[in-house]
C-alpha cells in the first residue's frame, strides 16, 4: 500500500487524478500464523510409506530442507559422497509442461552437510536407480524424465498422507519440518 500510495501522490503532483484515494485507509492487520510442519517421527512413517526410490527424496527434503526444484534437479555430479556433501547448484521448474533449468531461487550455490544414513542412501541410490554420467538426474520420473511436482503430490504424497490420516498439505511443508528438526 506504500507504494501505491507513493505512485498515487506523484500523479497527483502530475496533475493525472485529482487525489490520492489511498489516503486515510487503514490497512488490515495480518494475522500471523505458524508455518505447518510434521514431527520428525511422523515424516519417518511417511517416507516409510512412499515407494522406492521415491522415499529417498522424502527424506532428503525432509532432513536437508531442500526446496523442491533443488531436489529434482539435483545431478550425480552434486552428490559428493566422499566429503558427505550435497551441492544445490541448480533448480528445475515446470513452465507451460515444459521443464526448465536455472539457477535457485537466491541465485546462490550452496553445499550441505549430508548425515551418514543418507549417505549411505544415496550410494545405494545412486548404484541401483541412477544413469551413469555426472549430469545424470539423482531423482527421475516413471519414465525416466524429470520428476513432476504434479505426479509426486497427486500419486505418491497426497495419497500417503489421505491413507496416514494426515492433513492433505503441500510438499514445501517438508522444507519446514526440515527446519523444525533442526
Amino acid at each position: 500500500m506504500i507504494l501505491l500510495g507513493s505512485i498515487l501522490d506523484a500523479a497527483v503532483g502530475d496533475g493525472m487524478i485529482g487525489r490520492n484515494s489511498c489516503r486515510g485507509v487503514k490497512m488490515p492487520t495480518i494475522e500471523h500464523r505458524e508455518a505447518p510442519y510434521f514431527e520428525p517421527g511422523v515424516v519417518d512413517s511417511i517416507a516409510q510409506s512412499i515407494p522406492e526410490p521415491y522415499d529417498l527424496l522424502i527424506r532428503l527434503l525432509s532432513t536437508l530442507g531442500p526446496r523442491w526444484g533443488e531436489a529434482v534437479a539435483l545431478r550425480r555430479r552434486h552428490v559428493d559422497l566422499l566429503r558427505r556433501r550435497l551441492h544445490i547448484e541448480e533448480s528445475l521448474a515446470e513452465v507451460s509442461g515444459r521443464f526448465v533449468f536455472g539457477s535457485t531461487k537466491s541465485h546462490a550455490v550452496r553445499q550441505v552437510p549430508l548425515t551418514p544414513a543418507l549417505v549411505a542412501a544415496l550410494a545405494e541410490h545412486l548404484a541401483e536407480h541412477v544413469a551413469p554420467g555426472p549430469d545424470a538426474l539423482v531423482f527421475t520420473g516413471p519414465k525416466g524424465g524429470p520428476l513432476r511436482y504434479r505426479y509426486a503430490y497427486m500419486k505418491l504424497w497426497q495419497p500417503t498422507l489421505i491413507k496416514l490420516g494426515l492433513p492433505v498439505v503441500g510438499l514445501h511443508v517438508l522444507r519446514h519440518s526440515a527446519a523444525a528438526r533442526m
